[in-house]
């Protein structure tokens, strides 16, 4: 059983009869907005106080005496919100003002005292970590997603994992250093057709921004050294090992309406590993050195050209090694590999009213990253069984990825209605290769069968080991979020996508959710059901376009001789092969959820018990199926000149259920 309170508890005023009003102001996509008027007024009139939200989108009133009054929140280009204020001898719960847009002379009447409306949109469930909460939370290697991948249902993650949605636009990892991560989200708004994938299914995070009335900075680092470990009674030696983070961070204002916020991070982890093989000069026990490094650059603007539009440049850069990878157990120094990761990211979102009931977002996004696997020796392999292995270790593979995102998504506010509609072109393009093992490798049996240079085996790739190919996908959706009464709302939804290189364009996934509060009252019933399609990963299209038989063959020759193994009399044989394909005609996976739930609101504040059973059916998933296997009751495969035909096929089904 899953139960879930959320707290919120604020300090009282140390005056007997006064008490502090606090709370923030959202625009109606849950963002913070910031530079908002905020007044409080005595009911029974009198001097009201006025404030402006903070860069966070916060306001507070302090030292404010008991009685009733009137909140008004303005802000050109939204209707002007009242709430209806009780002070006490203790501080209230925050108050949250999400606007409405709408002209400039409107205006809406929230009562305090009321229950919220039941929004079937919205979910009390919902994980939501703050920087603060983010900061002190123990993770490793400060990931500021370690925790809440931990509320994640694998059952709906796909073929790829989780989904992350930064500042609204999908991407592959964070990558990023945590001082930018302004708060994370698990299972808002779980049936949105705005997204591929459930609530628990994806992380929604949003990058931090400058504050507009100062600068401030963070510098923050940390060290663990093996010196100054307990001396370990099993090691005469303590093995090195050295794990470093440091971060530091900027923001402030440029001019009255443009803000900066940069931040770094630089990681570093000096590891060991032990190498325990016999060469034919003796024993050789070593430690060898496999230093890790981590740079990542974050950086953002914010212009807001008026109160109602605004534009946010972001940038992001990653550089990641790995250095002398594999080098343990028979394996000598000479047979390391280096790893380097190397990434950038543009991303230019524009938010604009451009009428009194249209909300718009605008999202382009640019992406560069390469991942190159080299080995540090280039040599023929020496593979000595049970003894040792020198040489090269025989890897070379690259993969440049360029991928673009274009996306606009409009929010018109009609009546008792919210539609929210959209689409976007994902286009990608990739360039891999895979040169291992394109120098050879020689087997011996045993170290004696080295000394007297007596190879049992020679293998060698030969063939094209380059390929190129495009991915572009496609989405859009459409949804209209209801209130039919009060206390009874109802959102409906249909999402389409498709991508270049999969012949199935009828991928449709319909959305519904309700909230319905009987009477009113404290207690929500939640529901909603959603068919949500997998897409095509780009490693099915590499590897079946690499390994398909055709564009690399391996050479094997027996007892070759050395370390020639191309001398006279020698015979190449070109050894069966085997394929990796993708099915003909293959669709996307599609899984199906449905879900109840009964919120109770506890007290006064922000504080729910919520009860939640949850059904997920996944069909036609992705899996790898050899379809050369020998029939039962023989020994003979289907197709002779290949030993397996692994394929990737729509076939495989899951059912779960959570609660």
């Amino acid at each position: 059983m899953l139960v879930v309170f959320s707290l919120a508890i604020s300090l009282g005023s140390k005056a007997e009869n006064t008490a502090s009003v606090r709370g923030g102001v959202e625009d109606p996509s849950g963002t913070a907005t910031t530079g908002v008027e905020v007044t409080l007024t005595p009911a029974a009139g009198g001097q009201p106080l006025v404030t402006r939200t903070d860069d966070e989108g916060e306001f507070e009133f302090s030292n404010v005496p008991a009685g009733q009054y009137v909140l008004q929140v303005k802000l050109r280009g939204f209707k002007q919100a009242e709430v209806p204020v009780t002070v006490g001898r203790t501080s209230s719960s925050p108050l949250r003002v999400r606007l409405a847009v709408a002209g400039v002379t409107e205006k809406v009447t929230v009562a305090a005292g009321a229950q919220p409306v039941a929004l079937a949109e919205e979910n009390n469930n919902a994980l939501h970590l703050s920087q603060e909460l983010l900061s002190n939370l123990p993770t490793k290697n400060g990931d500021p997603l370690d925790v809440p991948s931990l509320f994640l249902n694998p059952a709906v993650l796909g073929a790829t994992g989780p989904k992350i949605i930064l500042d609204g636009v999908e991407t592959d990892s964070l990558d990023m250093p945590s001082a930018s991560v302004k708060s994370v989200r698990v299972d808002a708004s779980p049936y949105s057709a705005e997204f591929g994938r459930p609530g628990k299914g994806r992380l929604e995070i949003k990058t931090r921004r400058g504050r507009h009335n100062r600068y401030r900075g963070v510098v923050l680092a940390m060290l663990r050294n093996s010196a100054l470990d307990a001396r370990n009674a099993f090691a005469a030696v303590r093995p090195l090992q050295q794990r470093g983070i440091g971060e530091a961070e900027l923001d402030g204002p440029i001019s009255k309406n443009l803000t900066f916020f940069v931040a770094g991070r630089y990681f570093t982890f000096n590891n060991t590993s032990l190498i325990n093989a016999l060469t034919p000069s003796g024993p050789f026990v070593r430690d060898s050195k496999t230093p890790e490094r981590d740079v990542r650059l974050f950086g953002r603007l914010d212009y807001h050209l008026n109160p109602v539009h605004k534009v946010i440049v972001s940038y992001k850069f990653k550089n990641r090694s790995f250095d002398q990878v594999g080098i343990s157990g028979f394996s000598l120094p000479e047979r390391g590999t280096d790893i380097f990761n190397h990434g950038n990211e543009v991303k230019i979102l524009e938010t604009a009213i451009p009428s009194p009931n249209v909300l718009n977002h605008l999202r382009l996004y640019y992406k560069q990253e390469r991942e190159d696997t080299t080995s540090i020796t280039k040599a023929p392999a020496i593979i000595v069984l049970g003894a040792f292995s020198s040489g090269g270790a025989q890897v070379l593979r690259r993969l440049n990825e360029r991928r673009g995102d274009i996306e606009d998504v409009a929010t018109v506010f009609y009546g008792r209605h919210m539609f929210r509609f959209g689409g976007g072109i994902r286009p990608g393009f990739f360039y891999a290769e895979d040169a291992s093992n394109f120098d050879g490798t020689f087997t011996f049996s045993s170290l004696s069968g080295y000394e007297q240079g007596l190879p049992i085996l020679f293998t060698i790739n030969v063939g094209s080991p380059t390929i190129f190919f495009q991915k572009h996908e496609y989405f859009s959706f459409a949804q209209d979020d209801v209130h039919l009464r009060p206390n009874l709302s109802l959102m409906l939804g249909l999402r389409h996508e498709f991508q270049s290189n999969v012949p199935y364009y009828r991928s449709l996934g319909p959305r519904l959710a309700f909230a319905y509060s009987p009477g009113g009252g404290a207690t929500v019933l939640r529901g909603g059901f959603g068919v949500f399609d997998d897409r095509e990963p780009a490693f099915m299209e590499q590897q079946s376009l690499l390994y398909n038989g055709v564009a690399i063959h391996q050479i094997v020759i027996s007892n070759p001789s050395f370390p020639n193994p191309f001398g006279p009399g020698e015979t190449a044989n070109l050894a069966t092969a085997s394929m990796v394909r993708i099915a003909p005609g293959i669709r996307f996976p599609y899984l199906m959820q449905g879900s109840m739930a009964v919120d109770r609101r506890l007290g006064r504040g922000q504080n729910f018990l919520s009860l939640e059973l949850t059904a997920v059916r996944g069909v036609e998933l992705y899996r790898t199926r050899n379809i050369n296997a020998p029939l039962p009751g023989s020994r003979v495969r289907p197709d002779p000149d290949f030993i397996n035909i692994n394929q990737y096929e729509a076939s495989g089904t899951s059912r779960g259920a959570s609660a």
